[in-house]
């Protein structure tokens, strides 16, 4: 099994996840007007999202002062409730309607570990 790409604990809501959206190259793709949402599902293959919201673009006008592509999403009550290994991707709708997702050749690895027993 690869390594998680993301580690949380059960309960956490300070950490936030950021990427840098890039195309087929590995160039910055720009997202200026896009909306963006962050997508989670187990990977036991439900394919039910847990979470399915919206997220923030993060790039600032064209992208041109280095904020092209970059995206994050912050954890909120509820989102980090229950341990195990999940999915996620990143859903970019343009402005003129069009939908692509990031990773488009993979998934984000993310690991809620258990808390401990008190």
């Amino acid at each position: 099994m690869p390594e998680p790409d993301f580690f949380l604990r059960v309960g956490d809501t300070t950490s936030v996840i950021r990427t840098t959206l890039e195309d087929s190259t590995g160039a910055a793709v720009n997202i200026q007007n896009a909306t963006v949402k962050f997508r989670v599902a187990p990977i036991n293959g439900s394919g039910t999202p847990v979470i399915n919201t919206a997220a923030s673009n993060d790039q600032v006008g064209d992208g041109s002062d280095g904020s092209k592509g970059k995206v994050s999403f912050a954890w909120t009550a509820g989102t980090t409730n229950v341990s195990g290994l999940y999915l996620g991707d990143w859903q970019v709708t343009y402005q003129a309607g069009g939908i692509q997702t990031f990773p488009n050749d993979s998934y984000i690895l993310i690991n809620i570990s258990p808390e401990y027993a008190t």
